[in-house]
């Protein structure tokens, strides 16, 4: 197995990081990583903020819960930009891009470029002996967010990416079976066979929350995953009064 693969297959999130700095250099190869992702349209369609001020990771860490977000080396916010290439438009593509902004599929392809780009800078990150934790709850708070950092209004922030030099070593999780996420020409749909193999697949999840070293939990995959779903309301008015809610919390 080659040192890439070797990287890839050993990954583990990182949670607890040393309080050292990330040099200049690093934070240079990794975004020279970030920037060499395959990109379609050749759009390139993403901006990276590299936070190292202590008070706005204060900021983002008060909205996130995630201690991570402010004790890390380097803490950089991936976003999803549409602004760039209107620096260069007329006004009258500035008036079409407006247009695709809203209804074509650019924001579908920025927010996969940027998440491309960012397993680049995942991979470059601990290829050098770092460790790294996503951050999906900056997406949560979008509009704070985008205040914080003087975003753009074409310019979305999708998560954040915490690197550090790791100050834990924690237990690999178990991934699905091969065959539960990979078919050949076609998706097998046998939910007999399905559901036999994601039980046998809690049973190890359950074992694996319950031996770990740190925060150790009584639940397996499949209640982890629909857990959150439990929040959703199932009427019509309930749903439009949580979204609500969790929109206003974010003004």
């Amino acid at each position: 197995m080659n040192k890439v693969l070797e990287t890839i297959m050993n990954h583990k999130t990182i949670r607890k990081f040393k309080d050292i700095n990330i040099t200049d250099e690093q934070i240079t190869t990794i975004i020279k990583a970030a920037q060499m992702a395959p990109s379609s349209l050749f759009l390139q369609d993403y901006a990276i903020i590299g936070v190292s001020d202590s008070k706005i990771k204060e900021y983002l860490y008060q909205l996130t819960k995630g201690r991570w977000v402010k004790e890390n080396g380097l803490l950089l916010i991936f976003c999803s930009d549409l602004h760039r290439i209107s620096v260069l438009a007329s006004d009258e593509q500035k008036k079409k891009l407006k247009l695709a902004h809203k209804f074509g599929p650019f924001k579908k392809i920025s927010t996969i470029n940027t998440s491309i780009a960012a397993q680049n800078a995942t991979l470059a990150a601990e290829s050098m002996g770092l460790g790294v934790v996503y951050s999906g709850a900056i997406a949560e708070h979008e509009k704070a967010v985008k205040k914080i950092l003087k975003l753009p209004k074409n310019v979305v922030p999708l998560f954040g990416l915490c690197i550090g030099v790791p100050d834990s070593t924690p237990e690999q999780k178990p991934r699905l079976p091969l065959h539960a996420v990979y078919f050949q020409n076609e998706y097998i749909q046998d939910e007999e066979a399905q559901k036999k193999s994601l039980i046998q697949y809690n049973e190890t999840m359950k074992n694996y929350y319950a031996a770990r070293t740190d925060n150790k939990r009584e639940i397996n995959w499949s209640q982890k995953c629909l857990d959150p779903i439990n929040q959703i309301p199932t009427t019509k008015i309930g749903f439009i009064k949580f979204a609500l809610k969790r929109f206003l919390s974010d003004k």
